[in-house]
Order: C-alpha cells, then structure tokens, then sequence
C-alpha cells in the first residue's frame, strides 16, 4: 500500500502538539502531584511517545541504510508495548477517578496487568521468532504478524473495561454524570479500527491525542467534586452522596470525621506551605487505608470524613486502628518536622430516621468529644491551638 507520507506526517504533528499542550498544563498546574494524576499523565506521556514513533516507522518503512531495520523493529516493538499500556492506565485511572480508593486499586492492579504481560511477553518472543506479532524485511519492510491482532484485542478489553468499571461505580452509588469514559474509548476504538483495516493511515494515535483533550475539557467538570489538595472527593460529593441515600433498603452506613490536632500550630510555626502538605499527607493516608467500600472526603479545612457502607461498629474501629497506625509510621519517617495526629469521631447514619444534617452533627459532636479528650490528655491549652 503507498503511504501517504504528508498526511501521516500531518496527523502525528496535530496529535503531538495536542498532547504537549495537555503535558504542559499539567506541569504548570502541577496536577502529577495530585493521588492517581500519574496514570492519566502516563497515559498522556505515552501517546506522545507514540505519535513520534508511528511518524518515524512511517518515514522509515522500505528505506534501506545500516541498521534501518533493527531500528523499525524497535520502534514498532515500542508501539506496541505503548498500545496495551495506554489501555491499561486509563483502566487504572478510571477506577480511582471514581472510587478516590487505593486499596481498591492496588487490589484491581495485579489482575488488570495481566493482559500486558501476556503482550510484554509475546513481544519479546517476537525477536526470537519472527512473524510471531510483526516481522521487518531486510528491506526495511514492516508486516503484520499471526498474533497482531491479539495486541488489539487487548486493548480493546482494557477499553470495554473501563465502561464496566464505571457502570458498577453507578450500581455503588457514585455519581458518573461527568466521567468521560466514552469521550476517551469510542474515538480510539474508532482510530484504532480504521488504521488496523488500512495499513498506511495515521488515525490511531490521532484519535487517542483528540481523546485526551476531550478528557480533560471534561474532569474539569468532575473537578466540581473533588479537592485539589488532598486528592480526596470534596464536600459537594459528600452532600451528594447523603442526600442520594433512599429510607427504603438497606442504606445505613458509618460516618468517620477526623480532625487534624494542632493544626493551627502546624501554620503558625512552620508556615501555610506546611499546613498544605499535612493536608496532603492525610488525604494519601486515608486513600491507602479507606476500604472497598469507603468514601474519603475533606470535609472543610484540617477536616476529614469517611463514609463506609456495608459494614459495622467493630470494623470502623478497625479503620480508625490502621489510619492512627499509618500516621505513626509516616512520623517515624521524618517527613514532617512535626508529629502529626488525629482525633476521630464515629456515628452511623440512617436515612429513614436522619436527615443528613442530624447525622452530620451528631458525627461532628463525636470528633469533637474526642478532641477534647486529646487536650486533656496533652495538658495543652485548646484555646491556643485552635
């Protein structure tokens, strides 16, 4: 087939400006920082890797001079790695764009890869066997090989996946009005589908870099509901979330409201900048701690709340038991100059006898309590602190 060396050129050229553009905002908006940006980054860094590789094997195909063709094969090799990663990380950050839940993610983690080791593995089986997923002439050529398109078919599972993954958040109560799963998966099944029909066209990293910007236009109004500093859902969500709740069934759940202790101390004596990585700190900690079934939220300033579903008064002190033994281990660490703690407060909440507000104060009047308890067990004048 000729290729059409201007409009493949053209293509990557969009597709990579496209990308630097996105890159770029994310650096200056410093959103990498952010619990789980990294695998959208990723997913944003792999495709512009992509999309400079296709151009190269383009240009390259059928062109002899030394080493021309060992270089094809690695770059195709490349491209192929970066197909199935892609798939894998926007999974990946699906599920925590909708649970905000890293224990749920590191569990979903070792199965969803397994797929791409299987392409990993295949890849590096194609340097020994040729024509096993794709095989370069001594010409420079490029063809597609016997397993080319179980790649595909890789990525295409990875993409019909993340439409389940957000379906059954819906099931679990968790609003998807704004998650943008079809913006990002049908324009690259489409490009995807298009250039694996007719070798020769540059649609697919395309669509993928078109897909990207549809994603982000769109998280900015998932954004409405999640905190920028911790990483956690905000209280909008959590207003959502309570009041979502139907009397009828089985709904009840505990409420978990912390409360960092000194914290004005921690601004007072080490600075806003400080205070702001606390925040940090904790919003990761509850991430990592949070169960299957659990909503981390900043409530408002140094204040936390986790919402649990399904489950019971001796599995929320479990929860409190493993959060104060992380905060432990992150101060035996040193990563902050002063030690942080927490008090907690629990209620459960029951939609056919509260309304959310009753239940708000009641797990409000809870942390507060135990506040109090801290400074009396401290000697330490609350008045000072707060």
């Amino acid at each position: 087939m000729v290729i059409n060396i201007p409009e493949v050129l053209v293509a990557e050229g969009v597709g990579t400006c496209v990308l630097v553009f996105l890159l770029q905002n994310r650096w200056r908006n410093k959103e990498f920082l952010r619990p789980g940006e990294r695998y959208f980054t990723g997913v944003l860094v792999l495709t512009l890797i992509a999309c400079v590789a296709e151009g190269l094997t383009f240009l390259l195909d059928g062109v002899r001079y030394p080493f021309s063709k060992w270089i094809l094969f690695l770059l195709n090799t490349v491209l192929y790695v970066v197909s199935s990663s892609v798939g894998y990380l926007w999974c990946m950050y699906t599920d925590f764009r909708l649970f905000h839940n890293m224990q749920r993610l590191q569990k979903r983690r070792k199965w969803l890869i397994v797929p791409l080791v299987g392409v990993l593995a295949l890849l590096v089986m194609n340097f020994f066997v040729d024509g096993l997923v794709f095989s370069v002439s001594a010409e420079s050529v490029y063809s597609r090989g016997t397993f080319m398109p179980l790649t595909f078919a890789v990525l295409f599972f990875y993409m019909i996946f993340s439409i389940v993954s957000v379906y059954t958040a819906k099931l679990h109560g968790v609003s998807v009005r704004f998650y943008p799963v079809f913006y990002f998966v049908l324009p690259c099944i489409i490009g995807t589908l298009l250039q694996s029909l007719f070798y020769g066209i540059a649609t697919g990293w395309l669509s993928v870099a078109i897909a990207t910007l549809f994603v982000n236009i769109q998280l900015q109004n998932m954004d409405s509901y999640s905190d920028g500093l911790s990483g956690l859902f905000n209280r909008r969500y959590m207003d959502y979330l309570l009041s979502s709740m139907k009397p009828e069934g089985n709904n009840r759940l505990y409420g978990l409201m912390f409360d960092i202790n000194d914290f004005k101390q921690i601004n007072d004596r080490l600075g806003h900048v400080k205070g702001d990585e606390a925040i940090r700190a904790i919003g990761r900690i509850l991430l990592e701690t949070a169960s299957q079934d659990a909503t981390a939220i900043r409530y408002a300033g140094d204040e936390f709340v986790v919402l649990c579903q399904g489950t019971d008064e001796s599995a929320i002190t479990q929860i409190m038991e493993q959060i104060n033994a992380r905060i432990e281990k992150y101060n035996s660490e040193g990563r902050f100059e002063l030690p942080i703690s927490i008090s907690t407060g629990y209620s459960s909440f029951d939609p056919a006898t509260q309304t959310p507000d009753e239940f708000l104060q009641t797990v409000d009047q809870a942390m507060y309590a135990a506040k109090a308890r801290y400074y009396a067990q401290s000697g330490k004048d609350r008045r000072t602190y707060l």
